[in-house]
């Protein structure tokens, strides 16, 4: 496998203090659910995926977003409709919905996902990475999900160069590590960025074409 390349974002994107009260936690994060309220910063023209960001950032919520391989993903060019303010996460799954048609929203292990409703074969092989056995130490957001990058390097493609492409921590967080067997390779991201103060992860599908069965 030639020029494999996989854009993985795990990034502690969050500051330290919470904007909204801890009951049942995650991490040092509230349990998200549909009716979990959150605040809606000023959005802008930007994409629908930036102001995703934007709504994470603003209220800690774990978040785990698979791009399409379409030349016209909408969710990168969409925007969405919603106002400043407040609403629930219910709310919010609707109008991402409303935004790009093409995509879909869950809360899955305490991280709302937002991905293609029919995700690129290649995409799903690579989600469906069973791990038998993932162990990381404690560190940022980042620093544990680069053992995960080379684990996953090992059975894909073992002995070839790769690009890893990651953001540096906006936080100085330490967050506990991960300790955990046969778990697939999204459940392992989720457990990442549930951690702490919580995170994001981000999979371009359009990278993971080349993967093989």
């Amino acid at each position: 496998m030639k020029n494999y390349l996989v854009v993985l974002i795990l990034s502690a994107l969050f500051p330290q203090t919470g904007s909204l009260p801890l009951s049942t936690v995650h991490g040092s994060h509230p349990l998200i659910t549909t009716d979990t309220v959150i605040r809606i910063p000023e959005t802008s023209a930007h994409s629908a995926l930036r102001d995703l960001l934007a709504v994470a950032y603003d209220n800690h919520i774990p978040m785990g977003i698979t791009l399409g391989d379409g030349p016209d993903e909408d969710i990168c060019r969409a925007t969405l409709d919603v106002q400043a303010g407040t609403m629930k996460i219910g709310e919010l799954m609707a109008a991402i919905a409303a935004a790009a048609p093409r995509y879909g929203t869950n809360i899955q292990n305490g991280v709302l996902e937002v991905a293609p409703t029919a995700p690129s074969d290649a995409a799903v092989r690579f989600m469906n990475i069973r791990l038998n056995h993932f162990q990381s130490g404690s560190g940022d957001h980042r620093s544990l999900g680069l053992p995960l990058w080379r684990a996953i390097r090992g059975i894909l493609a073992p002995g070839e160069g790769s690009n890893f492409v990651y953001p540096v921590s906006l936080s100085a967080e330490t967050v506990q590590g991960v300790d955990v067997t046969n778990e697939t390779v999204e459940s392992i991201m989720d457990m990442i960025v549930d951690k702490g103060n919580g995170g994001v992860w981000i999979l371009n599908s359009s990278q993971v074409k080349t993967l093989s069965p």
